[in-house]
C-alpha cells in the first residue's frame, strides 16, 4: 500500500514513524503557540490535562489567551492557567498515535527531563475535531 499525500509530506526531518502509521513532529515553541492561538481566536473546546508527579487534571472547554515571550509560555482559559518557564520547557510533540482517531492529534509539553507536564487534543466530536486537524496540520507544515 503505498503512503498518502498526508504521509509523504510527514516523512521529514523531524518525524519519527512506527509500523502502526502514528506518527510525532517536535515543534517549535512559537508554532505551537501560534497554532494554539489560533484554536483559541476560533473559540475551539479543547482537552488539557496536566500532569504532575502524583496527580493528573483535566480541563475541557475553550482557551482564551495564550501568551509566549522568550522568557515564558502562558495558557489561560475559564478556570485554569498553565505557566511555564522557557528554561523549564524541553519539547513540544505533535503526536498522531491513532488509538484516539475521533480527538484527533495530540499536542504534548515535556520538561528538559521529558517528563510529560501537559497534553492537549481536540473533544471527540467531528466539527471540532475537523477544526482542529486544520490548525495542527498548518502548525506540522510550517514545522517541517
Amino acid at each position: 500500500m503505498s503512503p498518502s499525500p498526508r504521509d509523504r509530506e510527514l516523512r521529514g526531518r523531524e518525524v519519527a514513524r512506527s509500523p502502526w502509521g502514528t506518527w510525532k513532529i517536535r515543534l517549535p515553541v512559537a508554532a505551537f503557540s501560534d497554532a494554539l492561538a489560533a484554536a483559541a481566536h476560533r473559540n475551539l473546546p479543547l482537552i488539557v490535562s496536566v500532569t504532575r508527579a502524583d496527580i493528573e487534571r483535566w480541563y475541557r472547554g475553550s482557551i482564551h489567551r495564550v501568551r509566549h515571550t522568550e522568557s515564558r509560555l502562558d495558557i489561560s482559559g475559564d478556570g485554569f492557567a498553565l505557566h511555564f518557564k522557557a528554561n523549564h520547557l524541553g519539547s513540544v510533540l505533535l503526536r498522531n498515535d491513532g488509538k484516539a482517531e475521533e480527538a484527533g492529534p495530540a499536542v504534548e509539553l515535556y520538561d528538559r527531563a521529558e517528563r510529560l507536564l501537559a497534553r492537549i487534543h481536540s473533544l471527540p466530536e467531528p466539527e471540532t475535531n475537523a477544526r482542529w486537524r486544520e490548525i495542527m496540520d498548518l502548525a506540522a507544515t510550517r514545522a517541517l
